[in-house]
């Protein structure tokens, strides 16, 4: 984030403290004086909707409706560059989480956050997942999707008999894959879709490697219920000793960020969503992947030489519990 932009964001946190104390008493005010709903009936799983998940539909669809209504005026310059200024913020480690809100807040984007509940990271001997946070563009009138996760150990390398060239890259198995899921839905799924601007953000070990984003989505695992996103890890040498008898080296990946964006339908549907990291080692590659309404499935070449993880942090898209 440029300097000059982050110092007069920050600067207004204050003033904008208190309109988003008033924004979400409102907000919560709205949701508290909703009863038993009429659902479409026209939708196939109506039939099998109780009275609280209707009314949970119907509590989420005004928390759109409020924030589209009452969607924050932006210059020519801030709408261009909305985008890069939300990643930014939800990256930004110096940042706690209440300031991001608000900063976030005067882009059009708003955290929706089921009362009552609060996600925990999930950690595992090999990666740390944080919970998958939705957040709700009052400008698009979409709903970004978003997590991060960080390996806990780094690959080692051996060059064996390769000669080193400053530069040169070894692959450290073949393509990691790292997305977003929705499991336990209900609602209605017609017209929900996702589009374009989420991506995965490659966070470098090494300040020698800048960090990558990927936009491209796996397109054989198109699916309403998640998406994917393939990518490489490698080791890169950095440096070359006496007839090569020596050499350092760096690793390209720490960790990840990654996001899938939703249409507006994504206010009829409900359920929980999770992140999914596959990491690959040794001469194992996948074979196949594919997203349903449960799971994720993989295919891999050998039964071992891998790990794919599935974060158990379910994080809730409905209002209510």
């Amino acid at each position: 984030m440029k300097q000059a932009t982050r110092s007069v964001l920050v600067n207004k946190l204050s003033k904008y403290k208190k309109l988003l104390v008033l924004s979400m008493v409102l907000a919560l005010s709205i949701s508290a004086m909703l009863g038993v709903v009429t659902y479409n009936t026209n939708v196939a799983q109506a039939s099998e909707l109780t009275v609280q998940q209707m009314a949970t539909i119907k509590a989420k669809q005004d928390f759109a409706k409020y924030h589209l209504d009452n969607a924050p005026r932006l210059t020519k310059s801030q709408l261009s560059n909305r985008e890069d200024m939300f990643y930014e913020i939800v990256r930004d480690d110096n940042l706690n989480e209440v300031d991001k809100e608000l900063l976030l807040n005067q882009f059009g984007y708003y955290t929706f956050e089921v009362q009552g509940t609060k996600q925990s990271r999930f950690d595992t001997s090999d990666v740390v997942f944080s919970p998958v946070k939705i957040t709700f563009d009052s400008v698009s009138n979409t709903w970004i999707l978003n997590s991060n996760f960080a390996l806990n150990n780094l690959p080692s390398f051996n060059l064996g008999l390769n000669w080193p060239n400053v530069g040169d890259e070894y692959s450290y198995g073949s393509n990691d894959y790292a997305g977003i899921l929705l499991q336990g839905t209900y609602g209605d799924s017609n017209g929900l879709s996702i589009v374009s601007g989420g991506k995965l953000t490659v966070v470098s070990a090494h300040s020698s490697i800048a960090n990558k984003d990927y936009y491209n989505r796996d397109a054989n695992v198109e699916s309403r219920y998640g998406a994917v996103y393939p990518y490489r890890d490698y080791h890169r040498i950095t440096g070359v000793g006496f007839l090569a008898l020596t050499y350092s080296y760096t690793y390209n990946t720490l960790g990840s960020y990654v996001s899938v964006v939703y249409n507006s339908n994504f206010a009829n549907m409900h359920g929980n969503a999770v992140v999914y990291y596959g990491h690959t080692r040794e001469d194992v590659y996948i074979t196949g992947v594919g997203v349903g309404v449960v799971d994720i499935s993989i295919s891999w070449s050998k039964s071992s030489g891998y790990f794919d993880i599935m974060s158990n942090s379910d994080t809730p898209f409905k209002m209510y519990q």
